[in-house]
């Protein structure tokens, strides 16, 4: 199985969720609620990795629930239309969303969003990953403090290209660092990716595992932008580059989440939370998530819940650096 990392934390902490704790969640205990096909919904099309891991996921389903669960692909809108299906369906805990910070972005993005960013109800954070930037060999930098330097003296000059969620983990490291570059979006990393290789951008922020297909034949890696420390695989092969909250700055590290819909009782929220824990545990769910290369990054409600409205709140300042 995949290194699981459980963040724990307080029973009190469970205070964000009204009066309800983990020891005692009630009715939901007897899950009531499961009588019938679980449906998580991806709102992505199939085959990427949000897709990936939910189909991972549900492979555990049986074995913990009794129920099977189902993926339903949505995509449309940068994750909006999934989102907005979520809302049209009863809050009975039947149906869950899997997610990233990319339908996150795309709320910030709208006019007239369909759902608050802060009022969707998070069940668990179930991965995660790092912001990882490489850039091109042989322009005047050869690790972290020289980039800085050339970056102050030529403000704008780098150009970096991902994907929005990524350009998060960037804008909130390079703010944080006083540094400007010219940022560009991406469809996908894989875009991001061939164009890097082709010499049209001078830096990819990707994860870990998007970089590590590339490095060591092609660029060089300057920093982890998020605050979550890579493994010591990653660490060997990039040449342990510096971590940007063990040097000062801000870092973030962007969540694969599980949501329900904001009606949720609170009860069925903390129950799937602990159903889902039990899920990733289980030997076909690890072995899924083995072979697409996944890190498991488990953190529990009501923690998830609070670390994601933090996230919220760094989104709002990145989204306005983009723009």
């Amino acid at each position: 199985m995949p290194a699981i990392t459980k963040w724990k934390f307080a029973a009190a902490a469970a205070v964000a969720f009204g009066s309800i704790g983990f020891a005692n969640p009630g009715a939901a205990q007897a899950d009531d609620f499961l009588d019938g096909p679980v449906t998580m919904i991806v709102p992505f099309g199939a085959g990427g990795g949000t897709d990936q891991w939910a189909r991972a996921m549900t492979t555990g389903s049986m074995d913990v629930t009794g129920q099977p669960m189902n993926v339903r692909n949505m995509p449309g809108a940068s994750a909006v239309v999934g989102w907005t299906n979520l809302l049209d369906l009863p809050a009975d805990g039947r149906t869950l969303i899997q997610a990233s910070p990319t339908p996150m972005l795309a709320l910030l993005q709208q006019e007239n969003p369909p759902i608050d960013l802060d009022d969707i109800k998070i069940v668990a954070y179930v991965g995660a990953f790092r912001t990882i930037i490489a850039t091109q060999e042989g322009m005047g930098w050869d690790d972290w403090d020289s980039f800085v330097e050339h970056l102050k003296a030529n403000p704008g000059a780098v150009t970096i290209g991902a994907t929005n969620s990524n350009l998060v983990g960037v804008a909130t490291t390079f703010g944080s660092a006083g540094i400007e570059a010219t940022l560009v979006p991406y469809a996908s990393t894989s875009d991001a990716t061939a164009d890097f290789l082709g010499g049209h951008i001078d830096a990819l922020a990707a994860p870990a595992a998007d970089i590590a297909a590339i490095y060591p034949v092609h660029g060089q890696v300057i920093i982890n932008a998020s605050d979550l420390p890579l493994s010591d695989d990653f660490k060997e092969q990039f040449g342990n580059p510096p971590l940007a909250t063990d040097i000062g700055l801000e870092g973030v590290s962007l969540p694969r989440w599980v949501g329900a819909h904001p009606d949720t009782p609170d009860e069925i929220v903390l129950r799937w939370s602990e159903l889902l824990g039990e899920m990733i545990e289980t030997p076909g769910v690890g072995a899924m998530l083995k072979a697409i290369n996944a890190e498991v990054v488990f953190v529990p409600a009501p923690q998830a819940q609070e670390n994601y409205n933090r996230l919220s709140e760094n989104m709002r300042v990145a989204t306005e650096l983009l723009r």
